[in-house]
């Protein structure tokens, strides 16, 4: 199904977030949501991740298609960098240590 283990990886975080997104949906007040409805939504929202984040930080249209079209150059380019940033506080940086 997957050429490399890297792209198994990817997909079974993907499926992931999914699955977490859809007990998120299940669990809110709306009523009236199916489970086929919820796991739609919540994979619409992953599969569109950058304008999903973007849409709760405020970001604009226009400035989080040009974003998550960099973004897109940026992990083909430099999939490292991807590990990097999930290691990083939620504040969004680096805390620096001092080595004893």
């Amino acid at each position: 199904m997957f050429e490399d283990r890297k792209q198994a990886v990817a997909h079974d975080r993907m499926l992931e977030s999914v699955e977490r997104l859809r007990e998120l949906i299940e669990a809110s007040a709306i009523k009236g949501v199916s489970e086929e409805l919820a796991d739609q939504l919540a994979y619409y929202l992953v599969q569109n991740k950058d304008k999903t984040l973007g849409a709760l930080k405020g970001a604009g249209a226009a400035s989080e298609s040009a974003s998550a079209e960099g973004e897109a150059a940026a992990d083909d380019a430099a999939p490292e960098e991807e590990a990097e940033s999930e290691a990083e506080p939620k504040g969004g940086r680096k805390r620096k240590g001092r080595v004893a």
